[in-house]
């Protein structure tokens, strides 16, 4: 999947990532060690297609990363540190989460 990150999260790219299974309808959450006292970024209303971390707001989930699904409100709690290409967006509404894994690709147009 093409995306663009935020530099401090260029780590992301080209690394096998599990979905987990449990899934809320509006997000794909992903199987990633959270990271404790994440600091609070790029807070803005999250949109379709959008990359979020969550930050030490979230108390125990800082660090949890998910794919916006639907378009969510502002959430002091939530980072936006990246967003997918737009051709990948649609496929969110297919992911069928039985050990299903991605793959983030850094996509050419880097306009974050």
């Amino acid at each position: 999947m093409l995306c663009n990150l935020l530099s401090e999260y260029k780590h992301l790219y080209n690394k096998e990532i599990n979905i987990r299974p449990d899934q809320p309808e509006n997000i794909i959450c992903l199987l990633l060690p959270c990271k404790p006292n994440v600091g609070i970024r790029h807070n803005i209303v999250r949109h379709r297609g959008s990359i979020v971390m969550q930050n030490r707001l979230a108390a125990r989930y800082s660090g949890e990363v998910y794919l916006v699904k639907h378009d969510l409100p502002f959430e002091a709690r939530s980072n936006v540190i990246g967003f997918v290409s737009s051709e990948y967006v649609n496929l969110f509404d297919q992911i069928n989460t039985n050990k299903l894994k991605l793959s983030m690709k850094k996509a050419r147009n880097n306009t974050f």
